[in-house]
């Protein structure tokens, strides 16, 4: 429910740019004049006015791109500037918006009762593991849930659950579900009869 509310409230928030097209002569005017020589050849050039943090179609800040630069002579230098300045904004109006609807308190409160339910299991899991020897494993344990990141093995991360104070379950994605023993000190010994230890 938390992530989908923030889901919501991020795509709610959008960055645009604002541009337009200028005629520009190809070679700069040989006298000035406030009309263009007949006959010139032209060039279309794209000025970006700016970017824009906006709400569900509403505007709520705009970032100059151009402060002042001839539209003929583009790119003006600036709206790399523009752009991150939007994107903060952006960042910001999701922040804001979040802790006016409480979610960080929401959050706050989810992982106290994650904490409460929490199984304490015979040996610490959390940590880097050995398989055959060679440290690879990382387990992260949140509450009931754990985590399995296998990337050493370049194998998708894994996950599972604590059943009890001395048995957990994981399931490998690129294998089979597996349960498994934990053992004093250090050992989990799994259902396929393959042994991790605590590095």
């Amino acid at each position: 429910m938390i992530d989908t509310i923030k889901s919501t409230v991020d795509a709610a928030h959008t960055v645009n740019e604002k541009s337009h097209i200028v005629r520009c002569p190809v070679h700069p005017q040989i006298r000035e004049s406030a009309e263009p020589l007949v006959g010139a050849p032209f060039r279309n050039v794209t000025v970006i006015d700016g970017y824009y943090h906006e709400e569900r179609g509403q505007i709520l800040a705009f970032f100059d791109a151009q402060q002042g630069a001839n539209p003929c002579e583009q790119p003006s230098g600036h709206e790399g500037e523009a752009l991150a300045a939007a994107q903060q904004a952006h960042a910001q109006g999701v922040t804001d918006e979040l802790a006016f609807i409480g979610i960080p308190y929401f959050e706050q409160i989810l992982q106290s009762w994650r904490n409460l339910v929490a199984v304490p299991t015979l040996i610490d899991l959390n940590g880097t593991w050995k398989s055959g020897g060679v440290p690879g494993p990382v387990i992260s344990v949140t509450g009931p849930s754990i985590a399995v990141d296998m990337s050493a093995y370049k194998r998708p991360m894994a996950s599972g659950t604590i059943v009890d104070k001395s048995d957990i379950t994981v399931t490998f994605p690129d294998d089979h579900t597996y349960t498994a023993k934990l053992q004093l000190p250090n050992v989990i010994l799994w259902s396929n009869h393959s042994a991790w230890t605590k590095v």
